[in-house]
């Protein structure tokens, strides 16, 4: 399993001082099976590394709360939609 520390190097070429400066920055976070990264109807301001397990997206419409995507081990949780949404209302 390749962790964050590889990610950050391979991916944006982050030398080891800035990813220092990240990782005093970062707020580890597990979440228990059920517990939410982001409530429906709020904005989101974080964005998170899935290191173990998977993260399982969810739409609510006319009441049905319906599964429409999922994130799995070593990649970046946000919902970029919710964010362009109330980016675009302030």
């Amino acid at each position: 399993m390749t962790d964050l520390n590889t990610i950050l190097k391979e991916q944006f070429s982050f030398d080891d001082n800035l990813i220092d400066e990240l990782y005093k920055r970062l707020i580890h976070k597990t979440y228990k099976k059920g517990e939410h990264f982001l409530e429906i109807g709020t904005k989101p301001r974080n964005f998170g590394f899935m290191e173990y397990g998977c993260f399982m997206y969810n739409q609510m419409k006319d009441g049905i709360e319906t599964a429409i995507d999922f994130t799995f081990e070593n990649s970046w949780n946000t919902d970029l939609a919710s964010i362009n949404a109330f980016h675009d209302k302030t």
